[in-house]
This record gives structure tokens, sequence and C-alpha cells, in this order.
């Protein structure tokens, strides 16, 4: 993703999520498909060579290929001091990052279904307007590939509060 294919939708949610502090940028894991590790790693490598070491150190051991799964501990490496996502305006933010509050969950049946966390911030209200925003996270999990996000929910199931917006028909 870069900046000019940020709707006004996703600009109010970021907006609500700096209000918060970045709350949900301080704990959890991050999905990263093959490609955006690549074009994160390469991106540090261009940018902030010192800092390619503590990002490979938060990657999680996984038994699916594919993906990986970034530990943002404490607080995510990209962060810069106002508690802004320093990748966002790079076009490298992780897809996962641009669908917030909204995840990719897999049900028990195994039917995927996009959730919104009512946790962290009250971007979660905006999830009453944001049919165009749910269509796009469908279209972007389906080009991830559906079987690659179920995948990485049985990685990681994930444990926020939420709230069901969707099922994903197969």
């Amino acid at each position: 993703m870069n900046e000019a294919n940020i709707s006004p939708l996703n600009q109010r949610l970021a907006e609500a999520c700096q209000a918060a502090g970045a709350a949900c940028c301080h704990s959890g894991f991050l999905f990263l498909p093959d490609t955006e590790y690549l074009a994160l790693a390469a991106w540090l490598e261009a940018n902030h060579p010192g800092e390619r070491a503590q990002f490979e150190a938060r990657m999680m051991p996984l038994t699916h290929a594919g993906f990986h799964l970034y530990d943002q501990r404490h607080r995510c490496q990209f962060l810069d001091r106002a508690r802004r996502c320093r990748l966002h305006k790079a076009g490298v933010k992780p897809t996962e990052c641009f669908w917030w509050p909204y995840h990719v969950y897999a049900a028990d049946n195994g039917q995927l279904e996009i959730r919104v966390c009512t946790a962290c911030c009250e971007a979660h209200r905006q999830s009453e307007t944001a049919t165009d925003f749910v269509d796009t996270i469908e279209c972007q999990a389906r080009a991830i590939g559906l079987d690659l996000m179920r995948d990485f929910r049985r990685e990681y199931a994930g444990g926020y509060p939420t709230r069901l917006v969707r099922t994903i028909a197969p």
C-alpha cells in the first residue's frame, strides 16, 4: 500500500488510532505474508540497516510456510516518538495494519470472518459506515489467499474482543 491509496475512512481510522496513543501497536503479532516481509526487510536494509537485527529478532518461529509473524512486544519498532507509524508514508506498511481495527479471523467451522476490534480505541465506531472498506479488506484477503489466512489463524488465533462484520464466502 502507499499513501495515495489511503481512503478518507482509513485516514479517520488512523486518526482514532493515534488519539489512543497507538495502543494496538504495543502488543500482539502482525501477519506478514512473504511479500510484505521481504518488502519491509528491503526497506530496512535501504533506510535503517541498524534496525534489521531487531526486526529479525521479533520474528516468531512458524510451522506454516508463506507468512511471518512479527511480535510487537511492548511497542512496535516502527512507531516514531509521536507514536505514528514510520511505515505509513514509506509504502511498506503491512496490510493488516491498514485494516485496523478490522481483522480476518477463522471461525470454529473454518470459515473466515471479518471482525472489528472493540478494545483499544474508538475506531470501531466507524464500522457502521465502512462497507467499502470492508469490501476492500475482503478483496485484499482473497488476494493474499484465503488458505494462507486460515494457516495464519491456526498459528495465531488472535485475542482481541471483536464484533462480527462479515463472513467471507468460500
